[in-house]
């Protein structure tokens, strides 16, 4: 009987009992594992121990862990498992009350533990006291065992209540780090900052700690690419600008704010070393903080002997170097030896300089001499502008064979070409960011001040020092003899007068080296020392705008692509050409844009013609390949493709219509369509299209190429009612041809236009002839359009369930092989789906949304974007999907198809009613003021379910009217656009950004 009554008070005994949420979920008594069998039984006890001390009701456990298709034995289940836990941890361990059941308050619970010490930390902080905060949030964080509830797996709440968990560890981990930099640590805790800023790049207290720290580290320039890689982050992935949080630190930053003045590291140079020969650098150095860097980590691995900083003249590699030189002098027993070879006429100079740099004679034999010198040194020997010496290359090959300690840095425009050489790329300074501040608009202020020390620019001037920076192409140089103007031009008018030749680019200080007198002479240099072929096609390439890749060049210069591959590889080393990885994994190159004006005056008119020409034609051939009739891309690859040329494909429509090719204009304007209409300005597409239209010489077939093309875009911007008229004389045109294949296009763009009018009877006859039209085509493109078409009218006509089965149909032709059209079928699919099956729906749109993110088709992520926002909101993810929705009208009003925007303004206005109830009833008075005397419009009825009006118009009773009434004389007053823009700015805290769209997708244009 003793031995009954010590049980039972020991299985009532939780003070033992320990549960851990934060890492691998665990349940510890008497410092033991206790084994818990079964998911659902973990779930709850978790759940129990996340809503601690507070009760659950049964009804709360139900939805928590089964959502809301709960089994009818659900209830039954949950006493089951609270009685198996109960068996385990102690009878008063879970204790149950009238509405359910909570842990007993003696059940330690690892997340209360945390939470209370974070607590204390942040009053500490706030407090002022960093030194017990850092303790205190350390010991909080040292809680965390891995994930916050890692293993747990049967429960609806598992990934939301992780995700909060995860955020509350961050905050923590913030704050313990704004801690560690007060007390001094910024050294210590700016690696960690840097990687949680690349794991976590939207948050933006991190990036401002990290801003911080790297300024106080004396990396300001450094902290201020963080902010502006932050916003532009922050605008792509979020379409918003950085908060007052974040400004307030780049303010700080620009500032130098009294109380966090960088401390700058010091290295000094070892008394009697060599290194006091470097020359010195009259001014600071801007932008070269990540460059000093790698070059010193190339330098320190064991491998590298010989390494050559390669880039155009201009581009700042002595700088560099010398930079270089100081941070690593302290690394090497016999510091750095400088070696200047600007002066040096010829190969056999270099040995006597090197010697002289040594303090050494040259004797007889210089290259014995040096060798002998160096031998027993360990140095960094620092061959400064090789270029022009390349005979010599060799004589460093015997310099490291006899001085196994020494390390050698040479500076060129051409490479080497030795075995032990490693090349480091010096690239020009970053000209864009979202403010204008970049490295290269620093450097020009601070070049200006030079000769104006009161030279301040206003916003304004920042903006035009910034595009004149961008004209220098970045180039140290060339920033530098611009901003040397500023005493006699604005920086306005210096803009205006690079915006046609860069002549201005001149007068360089006398103390630069001869060929660097002027911009227009280091370039003139550089290819005077090209062999004559290679300069023929270096020429030839100015033809180019935004790069060009192997195949381009060797098809407008006329050259096999072998011969155009040794040419661009000579470039290469040459420092005149560029080359670029593109995220396909395609190889692109470029020509600095001032080298490339310099060499394009070197060409005759006959030449540039002629040039000009065949690359219009190359791109017309391109955009259109024969194995892929319809002109449409292959998905991402070709997409991607397509989007790189997009300078080159306007320079090549641009210069057809000005020579007066028509046809060739029109063809390239048909097969760019897909493309621009997509990513593109709509305005300059339109502009272009009404030109292949109207062209004097523009074939028959290709006016209705045009006018087809033209009521699409038409549709999209103002509706079916505006798009018809340019649709009939697309469909006389291919009819006075006899033309079936264009005809079908018509026909299937006409039937959608009437379902989308509501003249579904029409609309079907219009299938019928399209079907017919189509019969016995051997082309899948036409199967899958009369499918999209069909799901298109079913949907207009009540029918989403046969919608969807026809869209289904079409991608189940689609995405095998690959076609554009199959965003457009998934976002039509997603369309069907909403109202009736909101998850199929939500699926859908993702699928969509994956396959336009890895693509960058705008219009389409805005499309999906709003289709996974309504989607959320009929499945309760009320926040989501307003989030989505705002986004996807703002895209659409700034790809100008505010047709589409405004299709989505009822949704909107639903996701907002259960937070905003007034904000939605403004926007539904915006929908009717936008959509008034407009036809072909679908009731408000089948874009938003009724009851959810309903339940609206209750909630504000009388007030309803009200506010319907302001959200229609803002239309009034401001028009559609500013007003739809207004509302989604205050909800995502922006004025522009990207979204989607809510109308059905016509099919893709038809093939060229």
């Amino acid at each position: 009987m003793e031995h009954r009554k010590a049980t039972s008070e020991r299985a009532d005994d939780v003070s033992d009992v320990r549960v851990r949420l934060l890492g691998e979920i665990c349940v510890e008594r008497d410092g033991g594992s206790v084994p818990l069998s079964g998911a659902k039984r973990m779930a709850v006890l978790a759940f129990l121990a996340l809503r601690a001390p507070h009760v659950v009701s049964r009804p709360a456990l139900v939805r928590a862990i089964w959502g809301e298709g709960a089994p009818e034995s659900a209830d039954n289940a949950i006493q089951v498992h609270i009685s198996n836990l109960r068996g385990a941890l102690g009878r008063a361990s879970i204790l149950t009350s009238s509405d359910g059941y909570r842990l007993s308050p003696r059940v330690a619970i690892d997340l209360q533990e945390f939470e209370t010490a974070a607590r204390r930390g942040v009053a500490e902080l706030d407090a002022c006291d960093a030194v017990a905060a850092s303790a205190t949030l350390r010991a909080a964080l040292s809680l965390w065992d891995g994930p916050a509830l890692h293993g747990l797996r049967g429960a609806v709440y598992a990934e939301s209540e992780a995700s909060r968990l995860e955020s509350s560890r961050l905050v923590a981990l913030e704050h313990r780090l704004e801690a560690d930099i007060q007390l001094g640590r910024h050294h210590d805790v700016e690696p960690e900052l840097e990687a949680l800023v690349a794991a976590n790049p939207l948050r933006e207290e991190l990036r401002a700690l990290l801003m911080e720290c790297l300024y106080l580290c004396g990396r300001q320039a450094e902290a201020l690419q963080v902010f502006e890689t932050g916003r532009v982050v922050l605008r792509e992935e979020l379409g918003v600008d950085p908060s007052p949080t974040l400004k307030e630190a780049q303010r700080r930053v620009l500032n130098q704010v009294p109380g966090t003045q960088p401390v700058r590291p010091v290295q000094e140079v070892p008394s009697g070393s060599r290194s006091a020969a470097l020359p010195l650098l009259a001014d600071r150095t801007v932008g070269r903080e990540r460059d000093v860097e790698a070059v010193a980590r190339i330098l320190a691995e064991p491998e590298t002997r010989l390494l050559s900083l390669l880039g155009p003249g201009g581009v700042g590699k002595t700088r560099l170097a010398v930079e270089v030189a100081r941070a690593v002098a302290g690394d090497y027993q016999d510091g750095v030896i400088f070696v200047p070879l600007a002066q040096a006429e010829k190969p056999e100079d270099v040995a006597p300089i090197i010697c002289q740099a040594l303090g050494v004679s040259a004797g007889e034999d210089p290259q014995q001499a040096a060798e002998l010198a160096l031998s027993s040194r360990r140095a960094v020997l620092i061959c400064d502008n090789f270029e022009h010496l390349l005979g010599a290359a060799t004589s460093l090959s015997g310099l490291l064979a006899e001085a196994p300690g020494v390390v050698i840095l040479t500076t060129s425009r051409q490479a080497l070409r030795l075995r032990a050489e490693r090349r480091y790329t010096v690239r020009p300074l970053p000209t864009t960011t979202p403010d204008g501040w970049s490295p290269a608009t620093e450097l020009f202020v601070l070049r200006a001040r030079s000769s104006d020390p009161d030279f301040e620019p206003t916003p304004t001037e920042v903006d035009d020092i910034a595009a004149v920076c961008e004209r220098c192409d970045g180039l140290p140089l060339a920033v530098e003899l611009a901003a040397a103007h500023v005493g006699g031009l604005s920086p306005g008018e210096l803009r205006a007068q690079l915006a046609t030749s860069s002549r201005v680019l001149s007068g360089a200080d006398r103390d630069y080296p001869e060929r660097q007198q002027s911009l227009r002479a280091s370039i003139a240099w550089s290819i005077s020392a090209l062999s004559a072929v290679d300069a023929d096609f270096l020429l030839r390439t100015t033809v180019f705008r935004g790069g060009f890749t192997l195949a381009a060049a060797a098809a407008v210069a006329q050259l096999d692509t072998e011969t155009a591959l040794s040419r661009v590889e000579s470039l290469l080393d040459n420092s005149l050409v560029q080359r670029t990885r593109m995220p396909d994994s395609t190889t692109r190159f470029s020509v600095l844009e001032t080298i490339r004006e310099y060499a394009a005056d070197l060409l005759s008119q006959q030449d540039t013609e002629a040039l000009s020409r065949r690359h219009a034609v190359y791109y017309r051939d391109f955009m259109d390949p024969p194995e892929y009739q319809s002109g449409l891309p292959r998905l991402a690859m070709h997409w991607r493709a397509w989007m790189a040329e997009r300078p080159n494909l306007r320079q090549a429509v641009r210069w057809a219509a000005g020579a007066g090719e028509d046809e060739l204009q029109a063809d390239l304007v048909v097969g760019i369509f897909a493309m621009w209409r997509a990513n593109g300005p709509r305005g300059e597409l339109e502009q272009w299209l009404e030109r292949a239209l109207e062209g004097p010489s523009t074939s028959i077939g290709r006016q209705a190429d045009a006018a087809y093309s033209l009521a699409i875009l038409r549709s999209l911007r103002d509706g079916s009612t505006a798009a018809a008229p340019m649709l009939e004389r697309a469909r006389r045109l291919a009819e006075h041809l006899g033309d079936a294949r264009r005809l079908f296009f018509c026909t299937c763009y006409s039937a959608i236009l009437l379902a989308g009018a509501g003249r579904v009877e029409e609309a079907v006859e219009e299938l019928a002839q399209a079907e017919s039209l189509g019969r016995g085509v051997d082309d899948s493109m036409f199967e899958v359009l009369l499918h999209d078409a069909t799901g298109i009218v079913r949907d207009c006509a009540g029918d989403p369930f046969g919608a969807a089965h026809a869209y289904e149909q079409a991608l189940d032709i689609a995405r095998p092989e690959g076609m554009l059209c199959t965003l457009s079928l998934l976002k039509n699919l997603s369309e069907a789906y909403v109202m009736t099956a909101p998850r199929k729906a939500l699926d859908a749109a993702e699928e969509g949304l994956a396959l336009a993110s890895s693509m960058g088709v705008r219009e389409s992520l805005a499309d999906l974007t709003g289709q996974r926002g309504f989607a959320s909101f009929l499945l309760g993810e009320h926040a989501t999907a307003a989030t989505d929705l705002a986004a996807a009208i703002n895209d659409h009003l700034a790809q100008g198809a505010v047709f589409n925007a405004v299709e989505f303004v009822p949704r909107f206005a639903a996701a907002l009613m259960p937070s905003e109830p007034a904000r939605a009833a403004e926007l539904l008075g915006v929908y009717h003021a936008c959509v008034s005397g407009e036809e072909g419009r679908a009731s408000i009825g089948t874009l938003v379910p009724v009851e959810h009006l309903v339940d609206l118009a209750d909630r504000l009773g009388d007030a309803y009217e009200r506010h319907a009434d302001r959200g229609q004389q803002l239309v009034v007053q401001r028009g559609k656009l500013e007003a739809l823009r207004q509302y989604c700015a205050q909800h995502l805290a922006l004025t522009d950004t990207a979204g989607s769209s809510g109308a059905s997708d016509p099919p893709c244009a038809w093939p060229a």
